[in-house]
Parts: C-alpha cells; structure tokens; sequence
C-alpha cells in the first residue's frame, strides 16, 4: 500500500500549482508608473497644487466681494 493513501484527506500536501503573481490594485498600478521619480520632485508638485488652491480660493473670494 502507498504512504499517500493511508493519510486521511486533510494531511495531503495540496497539489503543487505554478506561483501567481501577487494581484494589485488599480491604485497600485498607478502607481507604479512613478517608481523612477524622486521623492524631492513629487514633493514640489504638490506644494505647487497646494499653493495654486489657495491662490485660486483667494482670487475667487476677491471677485466674489467685488475686488477684482
């Protein structure tokens, strides 16, 4: 009689299965695409964005009152 038939059902190794790649997000995928960008540059843009916001909010609240 063979080893593997005298184990019960829940002590055989499961069948060997080639390895997927682990699956990522969307987010993830975006991401990816800027793997070769430095921090310090990404950083700038933001401050950029961030100071485009306020200028944007500031002019908006200035035509708003009659300024502009």
């Amino acid at each position: 009689m063979d080893q593997d038939e005298k184990r019960p059902a829940s002590q055989t190794p499961p069948p060997e299965t080639p390895e997927e790649p682990p699956r990522r997000t969307a987010m993830q995928n975006f991401y990816e695409h800027f793997r070769g960008v430095p921090l310090r540059y990404l950083d700038i843009f933001i401050g950029v964005c961030a100071a485009a916001l306020v200028i944007l909010v500031i002019l908006g609240f200035l035509k708003g009152r009659g300024y502009l």
